[in-house]
């Protein structure tokens, strides 16, 4: 019983050759066994549709098939009709080849044209083989993708970029808002890792934050005393470099501590509070007992840390022309909250005053005034701890036969 071609994704099917059954006769085990042998011993060959030149001069029609790519079939042998499916993992799809494959002798012919769109890393496309419906083997072949950047493209929420080459475009006639014509790499704190055969920049620029807090990515509103995010990690490891690359480490600043709240005044209602008194003889009143004193101040909140600048590692093995430019800055820490005020002290008065004893009034003791009746402030609250600043950046550079910078071991 032959084994009929099945249009699924499971890549079960892919495991291996499947031989033809025990019960099948001699002749189809014959063309089977054929079939499988040219299968196996075939060359497959990826091709861009348009190959990048040194100069850069065809860079616009290069980017106009950006990762477009022909799939080339080389075999040893006259081939009939193959159905051919075509199987990508990472995507868990699989489709027909719109035109059967028509394999010729030791002659290399276009058997797919494949579009990866948008994509950061190396995708793994399995061509299945079948012949009259039989599954008589498979193919695999990688393809490292391209990226252009162009303007400032956001990469925070992608981890690792593995492609062929990484252009940085020289600048284009586009501007942002600012008149800003820059192809650039904006991180937003996350960590990333590029590797690249070849990494081509004129002029290009990586960021992990804007300068401007304006322009940094809308977010929840920071909360008092938060501290400021990292620049995170960048990993460059390239095959050839050329051009000039400006990186940019920042560490963002901590957010100021929130302020503690005024202690609350001390409001009492004693009454009939005084009493008689003398001095030298003479009578007179004073008040009793004193005001109560006001409620303490409440605190500052510490402010927050400033964030570390980050850390990059540029790793190139062939020199052609690249220069680095870098630039760190790591965030400052913020001040405390200011402590609240303590409360008034309560202003203390009698039901009534002067008193009136036998229908006189006699007066105050000569040593009361307003500061001795009136209750004490609360005591002030104290300042919120000011944040630390961030660390500085640290650099590790490998360029060519030159190694500098604070490579710490196990980073190249």
């Amino acid at each position: 019983m032959k084994q009929k071609f099945k249009n699924i994704i499971g890549i079960g099917l892919l495991a291996g050759s499947l031989g033809a059954c025990s019960n099948s006769g001699s002749s189809e085990k014959a063309q089977l066994t054929a079939a499988e042998q040219v299968v196996q011993s075939m060359k497959l060959k990826v091709r861009r549709e348009v190959e990048l030149k040194e100069d850069l001069s065809n860079l616009n029609e290069f980017k106009a098939s950006l990762n477009k790519f022909r799939v080339e079939s080389e075999t040893a042998g006259q081939v009939a009709q193959y159905e051919i499916l075509r199987i990508r993992p990472e995507l868990k799809t699989s489709v027909r080849v719109e035109r059967s494959a028509s394999l010729g002798e030791d002659k290399a012919r276009t058997m797919d044209q494949v579009d990866l769109g948008s994509v950061y890393k190396a995708q793994t496309l399995v061509y299945a083989f079948h012949k009259d419906g039989v599954f008589v083997g498979n193919q695999t072949v990688t393809i490292l993708p391209d990226l252009v950047i162009e303007g400032t493209r956001e990469m925070d929420g992608i981890q690792e970029i593995q492609v062929e080459h990484l252009i940085f475009a020289p600048a284009g006639a586009t501007a942002d808002s600012t008149g800003d014509r820059t192809a650039r790499i904006l991180t937003n704190g996350s960590d990333l890792s590029i590797s690249a055969q070849h990494l081509i920049s004129e002029g290009g620029e990586m960021r992990t934050w804007w300068d401007d807090q304006e322009k940094r990515k809308p977010g929840l509103q920071p909360s008092p005393g938060q501290n400021g995010a990292s620049g995170g990690s960048i990993q460059i490891h390239a095959k050839t470099a050329r051009g000039s690359l400006r990186v940019v480490l920042r560490g963002l600043d901590g957010v100021a501590g929130k302020d503690g709240e005024n202690g609350k005044d001390n409001i009492s209602d004693l009454k009939n509070g005084w009493k008689v008194g003398r001095v030298d003889g003479i009578e007179c009143f004073v008040t009793e007992p004193r005001g109560g004193r006001g409620f303490a101040g409440i605190s500052g909140t510490p402010g927050g840390q400033g964030g570390d600048a980050g850390s990059l590692i540029l790793d190139v093995q062939e020199d052609l022309g690249f220069e680095l430019k870098s630039d760190s800055q790591a965030g400052r820490g913020a001040m405390g909250g200011r402590g609240g005020k303590g409360g008034k002290g309560e202003a203390y008065q009698p039901e009534q005053w002067p008193p009136v004893r036998g229908g006189i009034a006699p007066t105050r003791c000569p040593f009361e005034n307003e500061a001795d009746i009136k209750g004490l402030p609360g005591v002030d609250g104290s300042a919120g701890a000011d944040g630390k600043n961030g660390k500085d950046a640290q650099v590790c550079v490998h360029l060519g036969n030159q190694v500098y910078g604070a490579c710490e071991k196990g980073w190249l």
